[in-house]
């Protein structure tokens, strides 16, 4: 199953049943981010949420 390290994260803090944790896993779908291309960029309007399979994000905020 391609969301096994998700699975694993979720159940370090609850526990759910097989079908529950198909149903919120069925909400996740892969994207691919190659390195130095942005996920969001300034002016967006972030709808969504992530999880890191592999590697890792910079996060910058800019403040007014």
């Amino acid at each position: 199953m391609e969301n096994d390290v998700l699975i694993q994260n979720i159940e370090k803090s609850i526990q759910l049943s097989k079908s529950e944790l198909e149903q919120l896993c069925s909400y996740f779908k892969p994207k691919v981010i190659q390195k130095k291309e942005f996920l969001l960029t300034q002016g967006s309007v972030c709808k969504f949420e992530g999880f890191v399979l592999d590697g890792c994000f910079r996060v910058f905020v800019l403040e007014n």
